[in-house]
């Protein structure tokens, strides 16, 4: 237990935290910080999605109100990426950073390891914020709100934010909290004029999604409300498909070019690829949130518009034409109001054509089968029961998954197939017949356990599988050469063939022939004086 814990200020990071802690201690060494905050010297400093806070939290001062969900709401950049994620996505990862050690996996859960935005290489921080943190709370600290991937400015005063020298990305010292105090300005990054209203805005919609700690809503209910907003665009056909190369293009015309390269999110593919088009399919893996906050200014104008549609769409039964956006004002897009009233009425309607269609009756029979099937593993279930996976899997994907019953644990059973004193019995007289073929090779070649794992074609089995087969160990302990005595064998070697030619013994020759480098062994060095003769 640690005899203090610096008090958080707002939308601080925790990795600010632990900085600010390594500076109060007095370490002369980031590794007695990590040791004590987490317990091990093994932690890293991460400054997004940390990991081992569980640890954390059972080590500050009696009487802390800090636990791992209030850390992970208050000072980590999951809250930006929760809300676009599934139920099972999001508890699996804040789980993870709760209890685990394996920090690497948590940003391949979330997509940050895949996504085609890049996570920041240096942390960053804005000039006003940091003069006014001084005077407010007497020092500065790495607000969260700026540490998201090529956000360019502050959502407080509009200005550029500047790059420090603490370095995030493949760091030299991976244990390091690095406090704002000594951190000069690398560069900023001035966006241009012309576009400095579109990075507030969405400096803005980053700053209330990571303020309100939003509840997860799933791919199925994002895309669904997506195409329900493209759809009072015209955007979607009678079929209900997108107008891809329509939609590209509006969506280009609203942001320009140079916006989007300037946030990374160009678009470089066609209409029907890349990564806006994904945006609006069936998905099965996450996004970035900033792709979701620019389809959503353009859409709704501000995430708050877009989140209050999705909750208005039911999560067990998304039914098309059922969301009522009544009562939703979007800035710039007055006919989704209009039109939403005039669609309202058919949410109870559409509702009930869903209980008696094809796809509440599947549903309806899944469930039945998942409660007669108590204790069955996935697989099994999936083959007992393929017509209703099948149809699920082909038209209600995320439903189903989300319906699934948990995983069973599996346990690691004796392997009783094997009969080891037999393949022990098999396996030492194949290593006694290696070595002996290795042996009258022409060419002298050392004899090892590598070497006749390699012969006989099973080294994996031999270097993993020795304590299984005792006598096959004590075969390779009479066979194998140390590299002492394979040096005699081949000085016996040459000495032969040299008397065989009639040449005369020499230390020098000896040596030469044999291949023999400076600094072998006195053992050697008799030998060859014994040869000389």
């Amino acid at each position: 237990m640690i005899a203090f814990f610096p008090e958080p200020y707002p939308d601080e990071l925790l990795y600010s935290i632990c900085a600010r802690y390594h500076i109060m201690s007095r370490n002369h060494d980031f590794r007695h910080t990590v040791e004590d905050l987490f317990g091990c010297r093994q932690a890293c400093a991460v400054y997004d999605f940390p990991s081992r806070l569980a640890a954390l939290c059972g080590r500050l001062p009696r009487g802390s109100s800090h636990t791992p969900a209030s850390l992970i709401r208050n000072h980590t950049l999951f809250p930006l990426y929760q809300p676009f994620l599934t139920d099972y996505s999001a508890g699996k990862i804040a789980k993870d950073m709760a209890a685990s050690d394996q920090g690497g996996t948590i940003h391949c859960s979330i997509g940050v390891m895949a996504s085609s935005i890049k996570s920041p290489r240096f942390l960053r921080y804005c000039p006003v914020c940091k003069a006014s943190d001084i005077t407010e709370f007497g020092e500065p600290y790495w607000h969260r709100a700026h540490q998201i991937a090529n956000l360019r400015v502050c959502h407080k005063h509009g200005s550029p934010l500047s790059d420090s020298d603490a370095v995030i990305s493949a760091p030299v010292n991976k244990h390091a909290f690095i406090a704002l105090d000594y951190n000069p300005v690398i560069r900023t990054g001035n966006p241009s004029h012309d576009n400095l209203e579109r990075h507030i805005t969405v400096a803005n919609a980053v700053s209330w999604i990571l303020q309100n700690n939003l509840p997860t809503l799933g791919f199925g209910r994002i895309v669904h409300a997506y195409h329900r907003f493209l759809k009072l665009r015209g955007l979607i056909t009678c079929e209900g498909h997108v107008r891809q190369d329509a939609f590209r293009q509006a969506f280009l015309n609203y942001y320009g070019e140079d916006f989007l390269q300037e946030v990374g999110c160009a678009l470089v593919n066609g209409g029907r690829q890349g990564w806006l088009a994904a945006m609006v399919r069936k998905r099965r893996n996450s996004a970035h949130p900033l792709h979701h906050l620019l389809l959503i200014q353009w859409l709704c104008s501000t995430a708050e518009v877009f989140y209050r549609a999705c909750l208005q769409i039911q999560p067990e039964i998304v039914v098309p034409n059922a969301l009522n956006l009544s009562g939703i004002h979007a800035k710039h897009h007055q006919p989704v109001s209009m039109a939403a009233d005039r669609e309202g009425p058919e949410i109870s309607k559409g509702a009930a054509l869903v209980q008696n269609s094809q796809l509440g009756k599947r549903r309806r029979e899944w469930l039945a089968i998942v409660r007669r099937s108590s204790g069955v593993c996935r697989k099994q279930l999936r083959a007992a029961n393929q017509a209703a996976f099948g149809w699920l899997y082909r038209n209600d994907h995320d439903w189903l998954y989300d319906h699934l019953p948990a995983p069973l644990s599996r346990s690691k059973a004796q392997d009783l197939r094997v009969d080891w004193n037999q393949r022990d019995q098999h396996f030492a007289n194949k290593v006694r017949r290696s070595a002996q073929e290795i042996l009258s090779e022409a060419r002298p070649k050392q004899v090892t356990v590598t070497a006749i794992g390699t012969h006989i074609g099973c080294r994996t089995l031999i270097q993993r599988h020795l304590d299984k087969m005792p006598v096959t160990a004590d075969e390779l302990r009479q066979w194998v050469e140390s590299t002492e005595q394979f040096q005699m064998r081949r000085l016996d070697i040459v000495a032969r063939r040299l008397q065989s030619e009639a040449v005369e013994l020499k230390s020098w020759r000896l040596v030469r022939v044999a291949g023999l480098r400076p600094g072998y062994s006195p053992a050697v060095a008799a030998r060859i004086q014994d040869l000389v003769g």
